[in-house]
């Protein structure tokens, strides 16, 4: 055995043990890293508050008992008519005058009033459920583009933000809201149909507005190009089904009325003066002042999608939501009300647009002046704050409305009060109505065949042969319609009290202000006159 010491290796070689070495981990990229995510959330609750704030007054208020707005009245009328089976479209007079709409409005309100009673808060939550509906449309209609809840969200809230501007009329006992909700909803069809009956059911829906409101054109014919450029086939099924719903509703109602439907719901706008300050002023006042933010950020979205389909299917929509609403505000006499398809219109573009810029790739490259087109956002929802308690009514209106219902009951009938001809038939069981000032008003400053000079003449035989035992006399007169020899045939003895003044709190501000008895050797006449100058024909 061996006893030499092991050899040494003259190049020894020390290794280290293996060591792991942590790093401190990189910080995560957060997916809002350089979002302005406050103004994210403060657009998002102005919006929201816009709709809880509208919700809020609509709930309110539907339930108060008298007219909101001044043809609130007359619309019930309507419904009223449909209910017992009676022509919405005949031949003008004194005793019922048809409003200039087309009729489904009325027969759906029919049908709800047939199961919850005729009331105007019946009518009221027919318009409330509409414009519920609108707004779900409105974040449909963003959503399909973008895939983005915020810009959605925020997209309804400018359109709930736009309730005053647009003459708190969301809710009101009138046609506006069935025909925004059935015009946004046959929008959101046609952008997504893919199929004959997809675009069947579109077009009957925009037909449905359009039998609402005829505002509906326009946008109907606008999403023509969008549908042929998917199939020429869909475009047959489309036009031919609005087409068919369209032309054959017509000829079958004015067969029906002997021609009167054609003449109220087609003639008679276009016998109307336009409102030649409104050439300008529906861009600047109605538009650039209140919503001129969202129109330009609405513009950067429109650039942005400018091509494919989404080109193809909003260049076009949203130019004709705008020409709706600009040729109902050219109509002498278009209130507020007929802004709701321009404001709709710039609450989807806005949506788009602010998806558009808040874009990673847009902030990356332009974050400062997606800042202050944020903030500019931000200003315009801050510039369309209205006090809500301005739009409900107060209780003394009630105790006004109770006081004029008690001075119907007392007064020698039959009794003529034009603005608030619904009343009577609940002041007096079996009274009679008359035709609503709104709508005669359309006749006398129309020359429709003739019926301007017979309805005149009606009012003018009326007064002068004294058919009525008082007559209640609004203020200003001039909404009254009352002929010339008025004041020959009867003279005031009574002025309301302010405080017992019935006023709308929207759109024409009238109210029942005098009362008039015939004139007679007896009358104590007051002899006041009626200022201003009544209807001269």
């Amino acid at each position: 055995m061996s006893t030499a010491p092991p050899r040494l290796d003259p190049h020894p070689t020390t290794r280290e043990p293996t060591r792991f070495v942590t790093r401190p981990p990189l910080p995560a990229v957060r997916r809002d890293a350089g979002r302005p995510v406050v103004l994210r959330a403060a657009l998002l609750v102005a919006g929201l508050a816009f709709l809880a704030c509208y919700l809020a007054v609509a709930f309110t208020r539907f339930r108060y008992p008298f007219q909101l707005e001044w043809m609130e009245g007359g619309v019930l009328d309507h419904v009223q008519r449909v209910l017992h089976g009676q022509p919405l479209y005949v031949a003008p007079s004194i005793h019922f005058t048809p409003f200039l709409y087309t009729p489904l409005y009325y027969y759906v309100s029919a049908g709800a009033a047939w199961l919850f009673g005729l009331h105007l808060s019946t009518l009221r939550m027919v318009s409330i459920v509409s414009s519920i509906v609108a707004f779900a449309a409105v974040y449909r209609l963003v959503w399909i583009e973008t895939r983005d809840r915020w810009a959605s969200l925020v997209a309804v809230g400018l359109l709930a933000a736009c309730f005053r501007v647009s003459g708190a009329w969301l809710d009101l006992a009138r046609v506006d809201s069935l025909f925004l909700a059935l015009l946004l909803v046959g929008l959101v069809l046609v952008r997504q149909a893919t199929s004959r009956r997809a675009i069947l059911v579109a077009g009957l829906v925009l037909a449905a507005s359009f039998l609402t409101k005829q505002s509906a054109l326009l946008p109907i014919a606008a999403v023509v190009p969008f549908v042929w450029r998917r199939g020429r086939q869909l475009a047959a099924v489309y036009m031919g089904t609005v087409g068919v719903v369209l032309g054959g509703t017509t000829l079958w109602l004015n067969h029906a009325t002997g021609g009167w439907f054609g003449q109220y719901t087609l003639d008679l706008a276009g016998q109307h003066a336009v409102a030649t300050g409104e050439y300008i002023g529906f861009f600047t006042h109605d538009l650039l002042r209140p919503v001129g933010v969202g129109l330009l950020v609405g513009a950067l979205g429109l650039i942005a999608y400018r091509r494919g389909e989404s080109g193809r299917f909003w260049l076009p929509v949203t130019a004709g939501l705008l020409l709706a609403s600009y040729t109902a505000r050219l109509h002498s006499g278009g209130y507020n009300n007929v802004l709701l398809p321009a404001y709709a219109a710039v609450a989807v573009v806005l949506g788009l647009g602010l998806h558009t810029l808040t874009r990673p790739a847009v902030l990356a490259q332009h974050r400062i002046a997606v800042r202050v087109l944020l903030v500019a956002t931000l200003a315009m929802f801050g510039s369309l704050i209205y006090n809500p308690f301005r739009q409900i009514p107060p209780a003394s209106a009630t105790r006004a409305g109770n006081a004029l219902v008690a001075e119907l009951a007392r007064l020698p009938g039959p009794v003529y009060v034009p603005s608030q001809s619904w009343l009577l038939p609940r002041v007096r069981p079996g009274a009679s109505t008359t035709a609503h000032p709104a709508a005669m008003g359309d006749i006398l400053r129309a020359h429709l065949q003739g019926t301007n000079r017979t309805l005149a003449r009606q009012l003018h035989d009326a007064v002068a042969h004294q058919e009525f035992g008082s007559v209640v006399v609004d203020s200003p007169s001039t909404f009254s319609y009352l002929p010339k020899n008025f004041t020959a045939s009867y003279c005031q003895v009574e002025t309301l009290p302010r405080r017992e003044r019935v006023e709308p709190v929207t759109g024409t501000r009238t109210a029942p202000a005098t009362v008039w008895i015939p004139r007679t050797a007896t009358a104590s006449c007051r002899d006041q006159g009626l200022a201003p100058p009544l209807l001269a024909w």
